[in-house]
């Protein structure tokens, strides 16, 4: 019952952020806020979901949900391109910017 009812909640989990989050970009690609709001109203739903700190645990399903997203857009981008004989999209590129705090040695 307990892997049923954690398969229900996952898949409430989904919806939630099929319904607000865009196809095709990361976590950290996604409008500042989105994510944090689709856990929050989840949280108010779901009262008996176990609490974790700083929702650390839908906060890793949920990047995991998106990421699968992300990945099977971009394979569906590649074969396309394949399939059209034309060059494939760029990989993902390191979107974090240097730490400026760091110093060369």
């Amino acid at each position: 019952i307990y892997i049923l009812n954690n398969l229900q909640l996952q898949r409430n989990l989904r919806d939630r952020l099929n319904a607000t989050c865009e196809k095709g970009k990361y976590a950290s690609e996604q409008t500042p806020g989105k994510i944090r709001s689709v856990i929050t109203s989840f949280k108010s739903d779901f009262p008996t979901f176990p609490v974790s700190v700083g929702d650390f645990v839908l906060q890793k399903i949920t990047e995991d949900i998106v990421g699968n997203w992300a990945e099977t857009e971009r394979k569906k981008k590649i074969k396309e391109a394949q399939i059209q004989g034309i060059e494939p999209p760029p990989k993902r590129k390191n979107i974090t910017p240097p730490n400026p705090k760091l110093k060369k040695m």
